[in-house]
Order: structure tokens, then C-alpha cells, then sequence
């Protein structure tokens, strides 16, 4: 299945990251909130982000100024701003980017399985949440899957693709096509702990913290260095329960924890 249309359920700063990185891949969106001022703030931050961008591109004379304005009402028209559920009707995946309780994003998955159509596929951007705990409150849990940005998400090039117990192969698949259509590298992984990256650095924070903090060094320069390729060489070659290409088939029970051979990989 092809995303000819999206959506971004939770407006602000990170709605509006998100819904620039489709829309900037020309994908038309979505985005709603319950609250105008949100969904105003998200578009607002589309048209930052992008402004950022291309003036980045007029300054090294990639683009011509034109050039660069042009762009940015193309972008912009792909954006819709909305309080209601009434654009839902045709739209092919839906990103649900609301505050990280399971009540509230139980309630907007029931929403959604109400508003849009059956072929939809409703994506959650939870950093930690239970994907199949939020699948029980649809009646298309093959369709529920996880697809968490990394902040700034106009930036970071990671999304993980979190798989619930009854997400189907064809969902994954079309999760992770996404996922590149909109520039980005998609990496799946099942419903263990913090998911892939976050687990990947807990466990260097564990071992690392203390001297570096000694040292002076802040968190989150080391966080954004862990969200490159460092980390994806060593999920690649070292943990079974990932994959940054073709979606794995095994049964998220049975996959392995890291193994002696990735905590080495970790610490070098």
C-alpha cells in the first residue's frame, strides 16, 4: 500500500516536526488537536523548519531565493490544520503524537479506528508505551504499530518501527516504506524495553555515566551522537531483535535479550 495521504494526531513542537518531515516529502497532511492554539503552534513549526532548511540552501547557493520561496508555499500546501476528525476520511496512515499516557492514547486510538477507513494504518509515536495495549482498543490491531521519531524529528534520521503481538507483516512493511518515502531509516524492533535506541543508551549511560559527568560532558551531546550510525552498525551485527532493512518475521516472545557480544560493541 501506498501513503497518498497522512495524519498527525497531537499538535506542538513535535506534531509539527513530524508533519514537516511528510509534508516536505510532498505526502499531503493532516494535522489535529483538540485545541486550535496547538494545531496553529504545529503549523507554525512547519513553516520554521522549513525555512531553516531552505534558507540553508539559499545561503550556500544551492537555490536561488525564488527558488526557495516557491518551495515553501509548496510544502505549506500540503499541510492542513483541524480540530475535528472531518479530513479522516481518506487519509492511509495516521501518526498519533499525544502525551505519553496509555488512557489518552488508548481513547484517540478508539478515535481513530472510528474516523478512518479500514485500510488505515494507525501508527503511535510512544518513545515506551505498549504497542498491543493500545491495538486493544481497535478492531484492527494487525494495523497498530509504532513509529517513534527522534527529536528534532525534521533532523534526526532515525524511526523505529515497534511491533505489537498482532501487527501484521504487510503493516510493517508499509510503516517502513514510509518511513523512507519521507527520508528517513527505519529500523523495527519488537516490545522490549525502551524499544532500540533508548535501550542502547541506557545501557552506555550505565556503563559510561559517572566518568563522563566528571568529565564534564553532557548528556545530550551523547545522546544525538548515539542516534547515528554508531549505534544502527552495532544493532545490525549484534542484536537479533532488529533489523534496519527487511522486517523480521520471528515472534517478538521469542527474541533474545543483547547479548555479551553487544555490551562489548557498547563500551568500545
Amino acid at each position: 500500500m501506498f501513503v497518498h495521504k497522512a495524519a498527525v494526531v497531537g499538535g506542538g513542537t513535535m506534531g509539527g516536526q513530524i508533519a514537516q518531515a511528510i509534508a516536505n516529502s510532498d505526502t499531503p497532511v493532516v494535522i489535529k488537536d483538540v485545541d486550535q492554539q496547538f494545531v496553529d503552534h504545529a503549523i507554525e513549526e512547519v513553516r520554521n523548519v522549513t525555512l531553516g532548511q531552505l534558507g540553508s540552501k539559499v545561503k550556500k547557493e544551492k537555490i536561488t531565493q525564488e527558488q526557495a520561496d516557491a518551495r515553501l508555499e509548496e510544502v505549506m500546501g500540503q499541510v492542513t490544520g483541524t480540530v475535528s476528525y472531518d479530513e479522516f476520511g481518506d487519509v492511509d496512515f495516521v501518526i498519533e503524537a499525544v502525551p505519553e499516557k496509555m488512557q489518552i492514547k488508548q481513547a484517540v486510538f478508539a478515535e481513530l479506528d472510528a474516523v478512518t477507513p479500514g485500510h488505515a494504518i494507525l501508527a503511535s509515536n510512544t518513545s515506551s508505551l505498549s504497542i498491543s495495549e493500545m491495538a486493544e482498543a481497535t478492531l484492527r490491531p494487525d494495523k497498530v504499530v509504532g513509529f517513534h521519531f527522534f527529536y528534532p524529528a525534521s533532523v534526526m534520521p532515525l524511526v523505529e518501527v515497534i511491533i505489537g503481538d498482532e501487527t501484521s507483516s504487510e503493516t510493517v512493511q508499509v510503516a517502513s516504506n514510509f518511513a523512507q518515502d519521507i527520508g528517513k531509516q527505519p529500523i523495527t524492533c519488537g516490545e522490549v524495553p525502551g524499544f532500540v535506541v533508548n535501550r542502547i543508551l541506557n545501557a552506555a549511560v550505565g556503563r559510561s555515566g559517572a566518568p563522563r559527568k566528571s568529565e564534564g560532558f553532557r548528556s545530550r551531546r551523547s545522546t544525538r551522537a548515539w542516534a547515528a550510525p554508531t549505534w544502527l552498525r552495532w544493532a545490525r551485527s549484534s542484536w537479533p531483535t532488529c533489523s534496519a532493512s527487511t522486517p523480521s518475521t520471528t515472534p517478538p516472545s521469542t527474541w533474545p535479550a543483547p547479548t555479551a557480544a553487544a555490551s562489548t560493541s557498547i563500551r568500545a
